[in-house]
């Protein structure tokens, strides 16, 4: 029964105004697993069956007694179930008399037509039908074949950037320094994928343009060193790490969008590092 319909009808009204609700709670529990029972055996179940797979005869006895159940030829029986059952037998075959006839019955056709004045306003719009339902196919197979080239072309372009990324001066020597910081805070790895490195690429790249500007601003030759570039990362993130809200969400994205407040912190940091060196004793 539950590969034709799995379910059966239940109204809580009809349940709360029935005959049932005068029967004990321990009737009214075993009757409801016991609907499940019937059902299952397409409303087929012996009395006998039923007690020795449920126990307890009395409660049985209780249901007959107050005609929520019937019994015909040593078989329960269950009215509305049935009824339902009944009403889905029907249903079925004339679902599957539908099916073997190719589906919905179709409608009778007057094989015999007179000719007049429409036809060949039919028959043009016919096939122009016909030829829009083409145009759709071959619009809906090239639409298919654009997005298949264009998923194509971004999988191209993320492993693309995914190489540029990687070919970043010093890139390996950086992300570790990266991750050695921040196991050194959490003890945990960072997590690290496309989206992270293109941050962690970003903060780099402004690192390089400070230092040529630096540099510049000095009349020095520019040299962006392996070194260099540790020591200003390592820096970069001493100083994030004192802010107490970028602590507590330390991620690449965080201290990209605050690199500008971090830096100027490093500055000020620096400068009353020197004003100390330089203030004379007493």
């Amino acid at each position: 029964m539950s590969k034709r319909l799995p379910y059966f009808q239940f109204e809580p009204a009809e349940w709360l105004a029935g005959d049932i609700m005068f029967c004990t709670i321990q009737a009214q529990g075993l009757f409801t697993t016991l609907k499940a029972i019937y059902w299952q055996k397409d409303c087929d179940l012996l009395l006998e069956q039923a007690i020795k797979r449920l126990k307890h005869e009395d409660l049985f006895n209780e249901l007959i007694s107050e005609k929520i159940i019937k019994i015909k030829a040593g078989k329960i029986k269950i009215n509305f179930l049935d009824e339902q059952f009944e009403k889905l037998n029907e249903k079925s075959k004339v679902n599957a008399k539908n099916g073997a006839l190719g589906g919905r019955p179709k409608k009778k056709v007057e094989t015999e037509t007179k000719p007049n004045a429409f036809d060949s306003v039919i028959e043009n719009e016919t096939e122009s039908k016909a030829l829009r339902r083409e145009e759709i196919i071959i619009r809906k197979d090239k639409k298919e074949k654009i997005i298949e080239n264009s998923k194509s072309h971004l999988s191209d372009k993320s492993a693309t950037n995914l190489k540029n990324l990687n070919e970043s001066l010093f890139w390996k020597s950086l992300v570790d320094q990266w991750f050695q910081f921040y196991k050194s805070k959490f003890i945990i790895t960072p997590t690290f994928n496309a989206v992270q490195g293109k941050h962690f690429k970003s903060i780099l790249t402004r690192f390089e343009k400070m230092a040529k500007e630096k540099d510049k601003n000095e009349n020095i030759d520019f040299e962006w060193t392996e070194d260099r570039a540790i020591r200003t990362l390592n820096r970069f993130l001493e100083n994030a790490w004192q802010d107490k809200w970028l602590q507590d969400h330390f991620l690449l994205k965080n201290l990209e969008s605050n690199f500008d407040a971090i830096i100027n912190k490093t500055k000020i940091t620096n400068g009353n590092q020197r004003a100390t060196r330089n203030r004379p004793t007493t």
